[in-house]
């Protein structure tokens, strides 16, 4: 265990880290009692998503301001950590309906209780992908805030 091994929260929003930073410190110590990491505006876009895998008791997950796109929500949906998530910022990162879609079908059990989706190119498509959605159910917010435009 490193220096950091007691740590809850790491706040690292707007450090600007491409793929090499985030895999550096993700591979630095073990981090098994962080429980929230918040990467807001750092450059992580979809191939980076696995650099995030040895996060894996995460309660809080912020990737906002990234270009996750479509296949970043993909590979998210994917992560140890992701069934584990209480609540997932992933305002202004890029993605439509397509990356909604395969979001909602990775989310199980009813952990996620806040979402931010705003910013995103939902659009009406989007707003009828999570009307009928079983797995939302739990959400007490939920951030669709400027996720109108198509």
């Amino acid at each position: 265990m490193g220096a950091l091994g007691r740590l809850h929260t790491l706040r690292l929003w707007g450090f600007a880290w491409g793929a090499s930073h985030i895999q550096r410190m993700a591979q630095a110590q073990s981090w098994g009692t962080l429980r929230s990491l918040d990467l807001g505006a750092n450059y992580i876009y979809g191939p980076v998503m696995d650099a995030l895998a040895p996060f894996e008791g995460l309660h809080d997950l912020s990737l906002s301001v990234n270009p996750l796109h479509d296949e970043g929500v993909r590979k998210l949906g994917q992560l140890p950590c992701f069934g584990s998530l209480r609540r997932l910022n992933l305002r202004h990162t890029h993605f439509g309906p397509t990356g909604l879609l395969m979001l909602t079908r990775s989310i199980r059990g009813p952990h996620l209780h806040t979402l931010h989706l705003g910013g995103n190119r939902l659009g009406p498509e989007g707003a009828a992908l999570l009307a009928p959605c079983a797995q939302l159910e739990a959400l007490t917010p939920l951030d669709l805030g400027h996720a109108a435009a198509t």
